[in-house]
């Protein structure tokens, strides 16, 4: 069974041969690419990159195309703040 295979056949209740595998890599692709954290967060591209190395060195299932749930909320024109060891936070309270 490939990884399609088994992801497709968890969510949709299909006997699988194992549990698929899909780690929350949140700064991980930014060390395999040796870039600034703020940089690889705000960079599609380098999200991308970073996520298929991971994929490429360690084998799992599947990635997670949004490192961040605070990210979500940008297109409601919440700034976020970047910071050089950790997470992004919001910038401004969501709702008043």
């Amino acid at each position: 069974m490939n990884a399609i295979q088994r992801v497709v056949g968890a969510v949709t209740y299909q006997p699988i041969d194992r549990v698929p595998v899909i780690p929350l890599s949140l700064t991980h692709g930014a060390k395999m690419l040796d870039k600034p954290l703020p940089e690889y967060q705000q960079n599609g591209a380098l999200l991308a990159e970073g996520q298929l190395r991971w994929l490429e060195k360690w084998g799992h299932d599947a990635v997670i195309g949004i490192p961040h749930v605070v990210e979500d909320l940008v297109p409601w024109g919440i700034p976020l703040n970047y910071y050089p060891n950790g997470s992004p936070t919001m910038g401004k309270i969501a709702i008043k």
